[in-house]
């Protein structure tokens, strides 16, 4: 029975029953000791003194820990089943699309820079010619782009990428597994929990576009275990605490600022409730959480100093809200205990950043397995005070999730909800509010190890009393016993979530167009190149084909968060005019129609090109309607394209002027492709070029 209860990392005998007394969870009862004098302690604290005994880690706790990295690591192989079995790493990925596109680039862009001594935070490989793009407004991820730097050095970025959604449910899984072991005894329940964390809707419903700042959720369960040892445990110097809570601060902030500032609004809520909770022994610790935070915010605001100038103030800063008309949604109330739609169709976030495979639930999901069993365990835990502290967060992160409510008339109309207020605040005004329910999954897990951890005190203290000490064996055949029915208590309360998953995830790989792997690899360093499909447009392939090529040339344009023709908001979602409104009809089509043509039009075009330095014009055969794009560049050229690995590529604008074209040119010569060779199209435009002049 050791094997199941353990301290500190290392394990140890089972208490002795006298531990009794403490069954239902009283946090000034709990591990006093036998004739101790009880005291009131901070929320949880009996926990926490769990661990102190512990200061090595053993043979046996080594293997628990490798154990269950490796059976989260076969889960996520299964995840990824048509990557590591069935595809290749290096070269199958999700899809060439949307949002998976973009994180290719960003993981490309890291290690480029850091062969380069550029500057990680301001990137040049996109919209160039335009100011580039500020790394630190984006979803660059720029500490697991350099973690992964040796992988994109030796085997490319889609493996990168792979390697990055395949271990972030492994990472934050075991990290909630470390925070779950300074809580709590019971083994089998700290792993059911961590699977729980691990594998949560968020973070599965993040992987197949790429979300890493969501997938790796790494940092809620890491700052718990900072603020559990300040606040509870005290086994180290609250100064050492602080600074270990200040650059995890600092990590998550080149992970993400999104989940940061989530974190932030729902860990000053949990820590208002513990203040309120137990305002003496915060009082008598004051100055000890005084030391801790300060020394935390003194960490982080030191080596984030220039990052958060770079943000504010920096080159291709944004201000105001980066995404212009994105949707304020939410989660509806039964969403926790209902799947939603996903399980069986795309949901339409996944659509819109790129990926049309079902992945699982809504992301608040928890399924009635959670809920009635944490619910069913309030009787054990009703006198722990984290226990309230970790409901009260998790209530509050679901209710924000909600989002700020409907709205009619212009004005909200129904039960007020926070998000209404949190959406008038600056930097929480563009966090998304259904993401709060990420750590809402985080809430659910710890009471769910909380809940089976008082479950296997409860009946080991009624065995115990029931057993003389001579009967030690059979005592501890009971304990067994128990043991294997709570574990399969607890595992079974995943099934409505495990049931939910769709696995493997389907892939839509697309080959990358052979120009950008062969001919795009030849040009001259830092050639600057505008592709069709136009990144910024709908289909941003053309980042995800930049990085297969190894950032050797820059983009015009880009799929990236960059100050618009305002100077304020965000390009990608600012209302187009322009060349770039004509690169964007070109590909995608935003308005439905194309561009009519006309001299004076494509006169501005050429114009453009010149004066954003561009090299190499290329279309593929992806996109809107790639025989129109070849016959309107070929009109903005005054020449022929070349027909090489498969695409039409324009080189240096030349000492043409553009041509002028007699109207329905351009759409009668696009009609005429598939009728001969690749060079029709622009055989047609230029005839008829010939003819007009």
């Amino acid at each position: 029975m050791s094997s199941l209860v353990t301290r500190g990392d290392r394990a140890v005998p089972p208490p002795a029953p006298v531990e009794a007394s403490g069954s239902h969870g009283s946090d000034s009862t709990d591990g006093a000791g036998t004739g101790s004098r009880r005291r009131r302690v901070w929320p949880g604290a009996q926990d926490g003194r769990a661990g102190r005994a512990g200061r090595g880690i053993d043979k046996a706790t080594l293997a628990l820990h490798g154990g269950v990295i490796a059976g989260f690591l076969a889960i996520a192989v299964v995840m990824w089943w048509h990557v590591w079995v069935t595809g290749h790493p290096t070269t199958t990925v999700t899809c060439q699309c949307g949002d998976i596109s973009e994180e290719l680039g960003y993981l490309a862009w890291t290690p480029y820079a850091l062969a380069h001594l550029h500057n990680l935070f301001l990137s040049h490989a996109i919209y160039a010619g335009q100011g580039g793009a500020n790394m630190l407004a984006n979803t660059s991820n720029l500490l697991l782009g350099t973690l992964l730097a040796p992988v994109t050095w030796l085997f490319g970025p889609v493996a990168a990428f792979n390697v990055a959604v395949t271990l972030a449910p492994v990472a934050s899984g075991w990290c909630f597994f470390l925070a779950a072991r300074r809580l709590t005894t019971f083994i089998p329940g700290q792993i059911v929990a961590a699977a729980l964390y691990g594998f949560s809707p968020t973070i599965v419903s993040s992987e197949p576009v790429g979300h890493f700042f969501l997938a790796w959720m790494v940092f809620p369960p890491l700052a718990f275990i900072c603020l559990h040892d300040l606040l509870v445990t005290r086994r180290h110097r609250p100064a050492t605490t602080g600074v270990a809570l200040g650059l995890v601060v600092v990590l998550q902030f080149f992970c993400g600022t999104e989940l940061l500032a989530i974190s932030g609004v729902v860990g000053a809520i949990g820590l208002a409730v513990a203040l309120a909770l137990a305002p003496r022994q915060a009082w008598a610790l004051r100055r000890r959480i005084a030391s801790g935070l300060g020394a935390a915010a003194v960490t982080a605001g030191v080596l984030l100093a220039y990052p958060l100038w770079f943000v504010i103030d920096g080159p291709q800063r944004v201000i105001g809200l980066a995404w212009p008309g994105t949707g304020k949604f939410g989660s509806y109330a039964g969403a926790i205990v209902s799947a939603g739609p996903g399980v069986t169709q795309v949901s339409p976030l996944l659509r819109l950043s790129g990926y049309y495979g079902p992945a699982g639930p809504v992301v608040v999901f928890l399924g009635w397995g959670v809920v009635v069993f944490i619910a069913v365990s309030v009787v054990v835990w009703y006198r722990s005070r984290l226990a309230w502290v970790v409901l009260a967060a998790g209530l509050a992160s679901w209710t924000i999730s909600r989002g700020p409510g409907s709205m009619q008339h212009g004005h909200y109309v129904g039960l007020w909800l926070p998000d209404r207020l949190l959406g008038h605040l600056p930097l929480l005004d563009e966090i998304i509010p259904v993401r709060f329910s990420s750590l809402t999954g985080l809430a659910a897990a710890l009471l769910l190890v909380i809940s089976a951890d008082r479950w296997w005190r409860v009946g080991r203290a009624w065995m115990a009393r029931r057993k003389a000490p001579d009967h030690s064996r059979s005592l501890t055949r009971l304990q067994v016993v128990w043991a294997g029915v709570l574990a399969v208590a607890v595992a079974a309360t995943l099934v409505p979530v495990a049931a939910s998953y769709r696995f493997p995830f389907v892939i839509y790989g697309g080959p990358v167009p052979r120009w950008f792997v062969t001919a795009g690899e030849r040009l001259p360093p830092g050639t600057v190149v505008l592709t069709v499909p136009y990144p910024s447009s709908g289909l941003p392939q053309a980042m995800g084909w930049q990085a297969v090529a190894g950032l050797h040339f820059r983009l015009v344009s880009g799929y990236a968060i960059v100050p618009g023709r305002d100077g304020r908001h965000s390009a990608a979602a600012s209302p187009l005019g322009g060349a770039d409104a004509i690169f964007d009809r070109l590909s995608f089509g935003l308005d439905g129609a194309v561009p009519s043509g006309a001299s004076a039009q494509l006169a501005e075009v050429r114009r453009t090109l010149a004066r954003w330095g561009v090299g190499v014009v290329v279309v593929t055969t992806v996109g809107r309607d790639p025989a129109f794009a070849t016959a309107y560049f070929t009109a903005v050229f005054g020449r022929a394209p070349r027909w090489q690995d498969g695409s039409w590529a324009w080189y240096g604008l030349g000492p043409r002027s553009s041509l002028r074209l007699a109207p329905g040119t351009l759409d009668y010569c696009a009609s005429r492709a598939g009728r001969g060779g690749p060079q029709t199209v622009p055989t047609c435009v230029l005839k008829a070029a010939r003819a007009v002049n």
